[in-house]
């Protein structure tokens, strides 16, 4: 979860290591977004991404001991 509070015209951020490794690569973009509250669709390669990700941990789990 990433969660942005705003104290005295400062911006604090801060976020699970999980949200950044699902960004990376798109973090610099990501990060400022987020803060404005920028909520963007997602992409077919992410969309793709994801599906893959899941059906590779079902795998893991029905398979791996």
């Amino acid at each position: 979860m990433i969660k942005i509070n705003q104290e005295n015209n400062i911006t604090f951020l801060s976020a699970a290591v999980t949200d950044f490794a699902d960004s990376l690569g798109y973090c610099e973009y990501k990060i400022p977004l987020s803060i404005q509250g920028v909520r963007p669709k997602p992409t077919q390669a992410l969309i793709q991404g994801t599906k893959a990700h899941h059906e590779k941990d079902q795998y893991e789990a029905e398979h791996v001991v």
